[in-house]
């Protein structure tokens, strides 16, 4: 049978307010903790990056210049005096830009 703290434990889990607000809090984690992951695996990618993207991008143009168009890019490589950083879509697509200084000296896509 059921003991009187059963039924008390059972009322409470039950109530329909407590369980959407169970729910929307487990839901609010699950978000928040894929985006930690995402965060913290280092990727950023998306799938805006195209082939038009790839043709406004001029030499000589700053990397603030470029991620205006882009959006944040990730850093792959740096040496003295380059800096190499990549946009990738989720396809595997991107493109891909050195740096000299604060000037994109070369610019090359893949598959796009």
């Amino acid at each position: 049978m059921d003991s009187p703290e059963h039924s008390k434990l059972s009322k409470i889990l039950f109530n329909p307010i407590v369980r959407n607000c169970s729910i929307t809090a487990f839901s609010i984690g699950a978000a928040f903790g894929a985006g930690l992951v995402h965060g913290f695996n280092g990727e950023i990618s998306s799938d805006h990056v195209t082939r038009v993207e790839y043709e406004r991008l001029e030499l000589q143009m700053s990397l603030t210049e470029v991620e205006a168009i882009l959006g944040r890019g990730t850093e792959v490589d740096r040496s003295e005096s380059t800096t190499t950083v990549i946009w990738t879509n989720r396809d595997g697509s991107s493109i891909e830009a050195i740096f000299e200084g604060d000037r994109m000296i070369k610019k090359a896509q893949s598959r796009l």
